[in-house]
């Protein structure tokens, strides 16, 4: 496989005879995104007499005799003898560019060149209307409407409602209503929330899509459909959200359709441009794809005051990549991906927008809302290709940055958040602008969308030069330092799974915590860590750590060499950071005040899925257990052992058989009562043993997942219930 996919691997690596710190160089292959750098083959060849250039109808050229060419249809020089360089006239015709544009009076060398499929000699775009896919920029780029409350608490705190349910919407023009799409409230992307700093505001999550199998085919190998199966699951995560860990969106925590759940945001934090997705256990990458995602944009008096572009010049724009199926339905492979990129870039749900601008400054929100595409976007001026658009960064992921700086080019990888303003006032009115994208990944996908300028004056106020101070956390704060190995091992279901492998120092021995039932890493609020990845592999992994905001302190090479970081990287807050094929990057952050169990995974979705996110716990301080056999607040089964007890993760009635933690149907016929197809009586699952109807080893028979019903069955133990972490799970009650 490694040998005859080098799109997938990127070409060849040689890895040395290393023990232990192990590094991998890329080299060129014939996949190459650089033309420059794929092996080419020289072949000297030396004509046999009376031979000579035979140019064909479409400029290219052969070496044949004369009668040969001619029989061909070509026609023979005989003033040459060879094809280097080619005599031949270069006749022109129509191009389906690359970017799925067709061109006219473009010659065939130059149409291959820029990797485009040339349409014959004499075709034109008008004359021989080329099917060169979907036309870009000949749809105007949505904005999601701001949602409003359904209600508001008797404390004044307003009240939301979020409906999980299937939609059919057109993403672009030419193309079939997309009828597989699942939304928040019917949309896609879904409505925006703006909330104010410092005012809660609660959710309530519906789940309404229909029974039964997921919309897009489930890996089974994933962990969560191992034993969920493909269940329409769904739990919500408000990305960069600094909230409880009963809200966080628990990828465990998921809700089947016909049931509901509230959450509480409290909005204790900088304001931030969030954004809200799914984050149910192994099925993220799919739901995300069908469509749940929404911007959270969170905004405070300070910012207001700022006097940045509002209104018509505030525009957040979420950035995905898809792939669709002739039928307009999206497609996305059955197995599960080292990486998934798409053929078309949508931006807020339309393939290749365009956007109508006025003569002044715009705020654009950006997110890469990607499975796992990185974007290098510049900003193109079609009348002068070479002039440099600068992007002025005024905020990342969470939060603005002290004072604008300009960026060229922006690199976002997936879950980045660029704040960025950009100044139209010196283009006459009918310019065209592209938002391009120079990333090389295969299927390469150069443009974004068009800014098209107007004649009328828009936002020309200037920009602050100093926006919000930022203050370095220093390193002498922190009292923990961790290290984790970013790896791909095998994995007899799938193949392979990424993983997240904890250390025991900088490059150091594993100590075998890699997977998400692994818990060793209890951060103790109140105080500073230092959390390192280092990353051997030759793929860049966004790493996403929830519940805090965090700095990055450090990128070097695997050997300890300093490199630089990027712009939007230093004295920025940030919750995602990219992690690159050969690196150790640093990252500090301060564990303020929620206790409990929260995600830190590679925002790769694919990764994600299939194994690469782990859970810290994150304890209160032993200062706070009074040791008085009641498990009080501030205290849990970590820091106070003797008041907060652990139990079982497993809770009957729950919907699923827990045979890891001990279920089974005498014990719990709520869930463990299986179904015997096409007969009236009842399947037992949670045996562990061949039942009395001899079926076999029941927890690995299908009869105990069916989706339909609800009926499911998990063979590997949960971790133990804490009490006093938040989370009101497994065996815990009210009571208890």
């Amino acid at each position: 496989n490694w040998l005859n996919t080098p799109a997938a691997n990127n070409g060849w690596a040689i890895v040395g005879d290393e023990a232990r710190n192990k590094t991998a160089r890329q080299f060129a292959s014939r996949e190459s995104g650089t033309t420059t750098n794929r092996p080419t083959l020289v072949v000297n060849f030396t004509p046999p007499a009376g031979t000579f250039a035979c140019c064909s109808v479409e400029g290219s050229c052969s070496v044949a005799t004369t009668a040969s060419c001619v029989a061909g249809g070509g026609t023979p020089d005989t003033g040459q003898t060879s094809c280097s360089p080619n005599p031949c006239p270069q006749p022109a015709g129509a191009c389906c560019n690359a970017d799925e544009s067709c061109s006219d009076a473009v010659t065939i060398s130059a149409c291959t060149a820029g990797g485009g499929t040339y349409q014959g000699v004499a075709s034109t775009c008008a004359v021989s209307q080329p099917d060169c896919g979907l036309e870009p920029f000949v749809d105007a780029l949505p904005l999601p409407p701001v949602l409003a409350p359904t209600g508001t608490r008797p404390d004044g705190v307003p009240q939301y409602q979020i409906t999980v349910q299937p939609a059919t919407q057109q993403l672009h023009r030419d193309l079939p209503p997309t009828s597989n799409l699942w939304t928040y409230n019917g949309a896609y992307p879904s409505f925006t929330i703006e909330a104010r700093v410092g005012e809660p505001v609660e959710v309530k999550y519906i789940n309404a899509l229909p029974p039964g199998g997921h919309v897009l085919t489930v890996d089974r190998c994933a962990h969560g459909p191992d034993y969920y199966a493909d269940a329409p699951r769904v739990s919500t995560h408000l990305h960069g959200g600094h909230v409880p860990a009963r809200y966080d969106g628990q990828p465990e925590a998921t809700i089947l359709p016909g049931e509901m759940d509230i959450f509480e945001y409290p909005n204790n934090q900088l304001p931030a441009t969030l954004w809200y997705h799914d984050h149910a256990l192994g099925i993220t990458r799919l739901n995300v794809y069908a469509g749940m995602a929404g911007f959270y944009l969170l905004r405070d008096a300070f910012e207001d005051a700022l006097g940045l572009p509002s209104g018509p010049y505030e525009i957040a724009m979420a950035i995905q990549d898809r792939q669709f199926n002739p039928d307009g339905s999206l497609f996305y492979p059955a197995a599960l991906q080292n990486r998934f990129t798409g053929d078309k870039v949508l931006v807020n749900g339309k393939v290749w927008p365009y956007l109508n601008v006025a003569r002044g400054k715009y705020r654009f929100r950006m997110l890469n809302g990607s499975q796992g595409r990185e974007y290098t976007l510049r900003l193109e001026n079609t009348a002068n290709p070479g002039q440099v658009i600068p992007f002025t960064l005024i905020g990342t992921d969470n939060g603005l940055i002290s004072s604008p700086t300009n960026l060229s080019v922006v690199q976002m990888a997936p879950a980045e958040r660029f704040d960025v303003i950009v100044d139209f006032s010196a283009f006459s009115a009918g310019t065209e602008i592209i938002l391009r994208n120079d990333d090389t990944t295969a299927p390469a996908v150069p443009n974004v969308m068009k800014f098209v300028v107007q004649s009328a004056t828009g936002f020309t106020d200037p920009i602050p030069v100093s926006l919000r101070p930022v203050t370095p956390i220093p390193e002498a704060e922190a009292v923990q330092s961790r290290w984790f190995r970013l790896e791909q091992v095998s994995d007899a279901c799938a193949g392979n799974q990424w993983l997240v492998r904890t250390l025991d120092g900088p490059l150091g021995n594993l100590t075998g915590d890699e997977k998400w039932d692994d818990l060793s890493e209890l951060p103790r609020l109140g105080t500073t860590e230092i959390w390192e990845f280092e990353n051997p592999s030759s793929m860049m992994h966004p790493m996403h750590i929830h519940l805090v905001s965090f700095q990055v302190l450090s990128r070097t090479e695997m050997d300890g060499t300093a490199l630089p970081l990027e712009v939007h990287e230093i004295n920025t807050w940030k919750d995602t950071v990219r992690v690159g094929p050969g690196t150790r990057v640093r990252v500090i952050a301060r564990f303020e005040d929620y206790p409990g169990r929260f995600p830190y995974h590679c925002h790769l979705l694919d990764h994600e899925d299939h194994e690469m996110m782990r859970q810290f716990q994150a304890v209160n301080p032993p200062s706070l257990c009074d040791n008085n056999g009641v498990c009080e607040y501030r205290e849990d089964s970590i820091n106070c052992a003797a008041d907060c007890a652990e139990v079982s993760g497993a809770r009957c009635g729950d919907g699923l058989c827990e045979v890891g933690d001990g279920e089974n149907y005498l014990n719990c016929a709520t869930d463990c009562n299986g179904q015997q197809l096409s007969q009236p009586d009842d399947f037992a699952c949670g045996s562990g043993v061949p039942n009395a109807i001899g079926c076999g080893v029941d927890e690995n028979d299908d009869r105990c997942i069916d989706a339909t019903t609800n009926r499911f069955c998990r063979l590997m133990p949960r971790l133990r219930a804490s009490c006093g972490d938040g989370l009101c799970e497994g065996a815990e009650t009210a009571g208890s």
